[in-house]
């Protein structure tokens, strides 16, 4: 929590002398700025971090351009904001917009486009989308096994999703074999007291 109050006190610092020498749209000046945005939001000040990530994504979109890449980070970010938020309905729109963008310029399989996939499904299953959610964590599952490997963290993350999704629509013994498999590589990998190990232990 330190650090984060002490890196976006300094982000703020650089951001004030950076516009004052480069200007509010300089692509550095940008960069401060989301990296400020990611302070707020690692201190639990996603209100403060939606609004910095906003300013950054209008400034990007006119500046680059709605599809490029950095534009799309924005939007990707703004809407994990708005998630951490509770406001699902909106992260999801925002998600899928940027899926939709990046399956045109990245490719369906691009671990980027995943991502914004991923962030689709966790923000339909806590809108209580519970099949929706499944199918899409299973679509990410089945990509990221075969470009980032089984036992890769973001694999891992879809594959507990699945389980969640199937577990909330009452399919326990599907759920409980997915939660086990996630726990056996995570055991192996990140070790038996590892936070993400003990979240599929608890699973």
């Amino acid at each position: 929590q330190g650090n984060n109050v002490q890196a976006e006190a300094l982000h703020r610092q650089c951001w004030e002398v950076r516009k004052k020498t480069l200007g509010e749209d300089h692509p550095d000046t940008l960069g401060i700025l989301n990296g400020m945005a990611n302070a707020l939001s690692s201190q639990g000040n996603y209100v403060q971090a939606e609004a910095l990530h906003q300013q950054c994504w209008e400034v990007r979109k006119k500046t680059l351009g709605e599809d490029h890449p950095k534009t799309l980070i924005s939007l990707n970010n703004m809407a994990v904001a708005l998630s951490r938020q509770g406001n699902y309905v909106q992260a999801e729109a925002l998600h899928r917009q940027c899926w939709e963008v990046q399956k045109k310029t990245l490719g369906e399989d691009h671990p980027v486009t995943l991502r914004s996939l991923n962030g689709m499904a966790v923000a339909l299953f806590r809108q209580g989308n519970y099949v929706q959610a499944e199918a899409l964590h299973r679509q990410c599952w089945e990509v990221q096994k075969k470009t980032l490997g089984e036992h890769h963290p973001e694999t891992l993350h879809s594959l507990n999703g699945m389980a969640n999704a199937l577990s909330s629509q009452g399919n326990y013994v599907q759920a409980e074999a997915l939660h086990q498999q996630c726990w056996e590589v995570r055991k192996k990998t990140l070790g038996e007291d590892h936070p993400e190990t003990l979240i599929s232990l608890n699973n």
